[in-house]
């Protein structure tokens, strides 16, 4: 007599079911489906190696890089050093695996089985459907079929990079795709060289507001960090203000801050003019007066706002041409 092999709970197990969890403080889902998606040249794969090495620092990470290999070192070797953070946890299969056919999805399976990956990247989506066409639901939910394996198997996140349409509107191909992700991210960029990573959908949870990122370049590549309020003070300042401030900084002046006078000696700036700068600068809380009656010296935000100076490039509107940004 043949025997069922699903599983069946009750009310009292169904509650006992793991809650729904971000992966290690990132936007991915624990143990779900979760799509990246977004033209090309937006750096959505820069965002997902990023979430990937982050989450790599405490669970085993396999990221299938389809579309190859180049700049890939690069880029992790830019995330560790600036971060000053190991990447030995991250795995990488560079080549297709072929999400509509059982017995190559079985063979990934057996081959990062040592591993037990607690998140499993599929880029792109289009280079690992080998033969099948974005526009078939039949296609389509062969792929999300074999991602679930896998997640079953492993109890582990996927997570697979898109393309938006030729409207840039939403994920391209098939309509079906979109119901099966626990969570959509939209990566976009815009004119002001900024990078948001926008909630598309969610399941059982509230949207959240979009993380404004930007570009920093390292070495032979770069990352994408987080736009802090320091950042988006330093886009508003005028070369003046930027002058004043990276005078102030040097470390000759670092217990007292420098004279009005010496301001207007160094920097050539006329004395109704400094003080119109310096008051507009005070105001918004960068700098204060130091001791001793020398009058200038920075805050905290002040302080934050010289690291954008020199450790943020400002800002990238358009990728960058000595590397591939998709």
């Amino acid at each position: 007599m043949a025997t069922s092999s699903f599983r069946l709970l009750t009310t009292r197990q169904l509650g006992e079911l793991p809650p729904a969890e971000n992966l290690c403080g990132t936007r991915f889902m624990a143990r779900g489906l979760n799509v990246v998606f977004g033209p090309s040249g937006t750096y959505k794969s820069f965002y997902v190696l990023g979430q990937a090495l982050r989450i790599a620092q405490s669970l085993p990470v396999v990221y299938v890089a389809a579309e190859g290999s180049s700049g890939l070192s690069n880029r992790v070797t830019a995330w560790s050093e600036y971060h000053q953070l190991p990447s030995d946890n991250l795995h990488f299969i560079c080549e297709e695996v072929n999400l509509r056919d059982d017995l190559t999805v079985q063979r990934l399976i057996q081959s990062i089985k040592p591993l037990k990956p607690k998140l499993v990247v599929f880029d792109t989506l289009a280079r690992c459907l080998v033969g099948g066409d974005e526009n078939s639901a039949k296609d389509v939910g062969l792929a999300v079929h074999n991602c679930s394996r896998v997640q079953r198997h492993f109890n582990t996140a996927i997570s697979i990079v898109h393309h938006s349409n030729k409207a840039d509107r939403g994920e391209r191909g098939s309509g079906a795709f979109r119901g099966a992700p626990h969570v959509m991210i939209e990566v976009s960029t815009s004119g002001d060289g900024m990078v948001r990573a926008s909630c598309s959908k969610i399941k059982d949870s509230d949207p959240w507001e979009p993380d404004v990122l930007t570009f920093r370049s390292v070495g032979q590549s770069g990352l994408l960090v987080p736009v802090t309020e320091a950042f988006l003070v330093s886009l508003r300042l005028t070369p003046t203000e930027k002058s004043i401030l990276g005078f102030v900084s040097l470390s000759i002046f670092e217990s007292d801050g420098p004279q009005v006078q010496q301001l207007m000696n160094a920097l050539n700036i006329s004395e109704r003019h400094v003080y119109r700068v310096l008051s507009g600068l005070k105001n918004r809380g960068l700098i204060d007066r130091g001791n001793k009656g020398f009058p200038v010296v920075l805050t905290d935000m002040g302080k934050e706002i010289i690291l954008t100076f020199t450790d943020i490039s400002l800002p990238v509107a358009q990728p960058v041409a000595e590397f591939e940004v998709d």
